[in-house]
Order: structure tokens, then sequence, then C-alpha cells
């Protein structure tokens, strides 16, 4: 259920609050020492539980949820639905564009993440595949940089490369198609005026 915009008087203060922390984070240091005192260090835990949320995607959703007509929500309470009822038939419904958008960025951001699990995972076989991919292609780069090594490069080493570097993307490319219908229904819906 939502409520008038002068229900919740602080409202301007605490999104201010919300979007300070968008721009200015604690830093890397911090969060390092704030892993390790929660000996989560070297767990799969350290790089899930740092992006437990994304302000930008909560603004995102909040901006979403605000345009959608405060009749439709009074109109299903006269015909009798409660809240749970408004929120899974009529909300959700009409929110699946912004959901599916919401998805399609969080899994692009968290699919390519690298750096948090460089600096947390210690061991290597609890690397995401992002920091496998780097690491094929980093070793290359140091090999061309040595002056030790000579510089012969095969063509069985790049098409490793190149396979990798495709394994890596194919999840991401798959996925979109099937979320393309919620992007086409936002922009429809989106374009009819009531």
């Amino acid at each position: 259920m939502r409520y008038p915009e002068n229900a919740f008087p602080a409202k301007k203060i605490a999104t201010a609050l919300v979007v300070f922390t968008m721009y200015f984070s604690g830093g890397l240091i911090p969060l390092y020492l704030l892993v390790r005192d929660l000996g989560i260090m070297n767990s799969l835990a350290s790089v899930i539980l740092v992006y437990g949320a994304n302000t930008f995607y909560l603004l995102l959703m909040r901006s979403y949820f605000a345009e959608i007509p405060l009749a439709l929500e009074e109109s299903a309470k006269i015909d009798g639905a409660n809240d749970l009822v408004i929120l899974l038939r009529i909300m959700l419904p009409l929110s699946m564009p912004i959901v599916a958008t919401v998805t399609l960025f969080f899994s692009v951001d968290r699919w390519n993440e690298w750096f948090n699990a460089m600096l947390f995972l210690r061991e290597g076989d609890k690397w995401p595949l992002q920091l496998v991919l780097r690491s094929i292609v980093m070793s290359t780069i140091d090999d061309i940089g040595s002056r030790n090594v000579s510089i012969r490069k095969t063509v069985f080493e790049d098409g490793v490369k190149m396979a990798a570097v495709f394994i890596t993307m194919a999840p991401i490319m798959f996925t979109y198609p099937f979320l393309q219908k919620y992007f086409l229904k936002g922009m429809l819906v989106g374009s009819v005026k009531s």
C-alpha cells in the first residue's frame, strides 16, 4: 500500500542520505577491513555480501513505482483486494519491465565483476569465471612484456583466449532474448495514454 506524499515527512532527507551513499562510499580499505573482521575472507560470501543492494537500482525502481497511478490501487481496494493481492496481481505485473531491466543490469554488473574476487578470494578454485579469464589474458601480456620470453604466439593460444571470452559472454547473451519481451512491453505501456 502506498501512502500519500505527506505521510513520510523525512522522505527528502532519507532520499538524500541514500543518494549520498551512492556518490561517496567508505572506500576500498574500510571495505577490506570489514570483510576481514567479519571473518569471511576467502569465501564466496565475501564476494556476494559486498553487493547486497545497489543504490542506483533502488532509486530506479522507486521512481518507476511512483509513476504507477494510485487509482489502480484504490480501485482494487474498492473491489475488495487486500495488499498482498494488489502487490501480486496488479503492481508486480505492471512493474515487470523495470524488474527485467534491473535484473539484466544487475546480472551483467555482477557477471563482469572480477575486482572484489581478486581482493577477497585467495584460492584459485573459488575464483569466478571472469577472474580466470583475466588471469588467462594477463598471462599472455606478462609473457609479451618479459624480455626473457621470445614472442611466439600460436593460433592455439589465441583460440583458447577467444573461446574463454566467448564462454564468459554466452550466458548474458543468451539471457537477453528472454527478457526482451518485457522491454518491448514496457515501451508499449509507456506509449499509451489513459
